[in-house]
């Protein structure tokens, strides 16, 4: 039985980008008889089983997923692999020819990781406009030089933790099954947590740091691995001024949630209606109308204070329906947890 599942989650692909994911995966320089591939289709308007052939692959298969969602998507496909080591790739992400050999050897060489990431870099389809470096928003993509680095939370308390800036994101991440199938447990019974992921056109984006983060908590580290070399195929209309502002805002709004969540957030949550107020403050301090950055910028302040006004709603929520109750799950956890204490940067600055 393979020891490695490789797991694309598509909604509605390109066919050019998926092609290339394809092609990449077929090019793995780790045997085909130690890896098996999952090509689960997410509620695609048209069935992907129908139109991609994986018989080049003895050990591939096509799983469907009608609840349209990433969380959903990925845990569909844990729950259909079979391999200790998992491998989640987006449909847009190319892997180098030696990525799947890297990150079994990564994993059993290193026991305390849970999961692990490497370089990603964009290849763009239009030039990006003069601007783009001078905003926050990454793409996914990340190159923290050519030394591995890691990141551990053991032996700290919430209040001590740092926030893990460079920790593996989505694409291409390798995760170790027995530490993954802690997250899979705590979603499970959560549908807040289960909504933090993509879905259709919500670029929602809090997943990936929230299996990360939940890994983290139980006690695994996780690390960049330069050798895990990714190219993320991105179209023109994600480096439009309105993408990049609407994926700044939902990224934002979700991780301020998975901050708090696991105890690490520097702001403190906010009743709704102080936020107009508050927005239009950070309008005139961001200067929003000098830039397109500026604005982004502004846009991702925005997705933080809405972020904030969520869990202040959660937390009154909870206050009144789970009083004297000891059914918790992280609803529960952000009322009960105490102010926590950010020793990272504010990430829209």
């Amino acid at each position: 039985m393979p020891g490695l599942s490789v797991i694309i989650c598509s909604h509605n692909p390109r066919r050019d980008y998926l092609r290339r994911v394809l092609d990449a995966l077929r090019d793995q320089s780790l045997s085909k008889d130690l890896w098996e591939l999952l090509l689960v289709d997410n509620a695609s308007h048209k069935r992907l089983a129908e139109e991609w052939d994986l018989s080049w692959h003895a050990h591939a298969r096509h799983v469907r997923e009608d609840r349209l969602g990433l969380s959903f998507a990925r845990v569909r496909g844990y729950h259909e692999s079979t391999g200790d080591i998992i491998v989640y790739v987006d449909d847009d992400n190319v892997l180098d020819s030696n990525y799947l050999r890297f990150a079994q050897q990564a994993l059993a060489e290193d026991t305390s990781l849970g999961a692990c990431g490497g370089r990603v870099t964009g290849e763009y389809e239009a030039q990006p406009p003069e601007w783009f470096g001078r905003t926050t928003v990454s793409l996914a993509c990340c190159d923290l030089g050519s030394e591995a680095k890691y990141f551990s939370w053991i032996g700290l308390q919430p209040s001590q933790r740092d926030v893990p800036w460079g920790a593996p994101s989505g694409a291409g991440i390798v995760l170790r099954r027995e530490a993954y199938q802690l997250y899979i447990d705590a979603i499970a019974v959560d549908p807040i947590r289960q909504g933090l992921g993509r879905r259709g056109r919500d670029l929602a984006s809090g997943e990936d740091n929230d299996i990360v983060y939940t890994l983290m908590s139980n006690g695994y580290r996780a690390a960049y691995i330069p050798q895990l070399v990714t190219s993320h195929l991105i179209p023109s209309r994600r480096i439009s001024p309105r993408y990049l502002a609407s994926l700044g805002y939902a990224a934002n709004r979700t991780f301020y949630f998975v901050l708090h969540l696991h105890g690490i957030a520097d702001e403190q949550p906010v009743p709704r209606w102080t936020v107009p107020g508050r927005k239009l403050n950070a309008f005139w301090r961001r200067r929003a109308w000098r830039s397109w950055p500026h604005y982004i910028g502004w846009r991702q302040a925005c997705g933080q204070l809405d972020g904030r006004a969520d869990v202040y709603r959660i937390r009154r929520d909870v206050a009144h329906r789970w009083s004297g109750t000891s059914n918790l799950h992280s609803s529960v956890l952000l009322e009960l947890t105490s102010p926590p204490t950010l020793k990272g940067h504010d990430p829209n600055n």
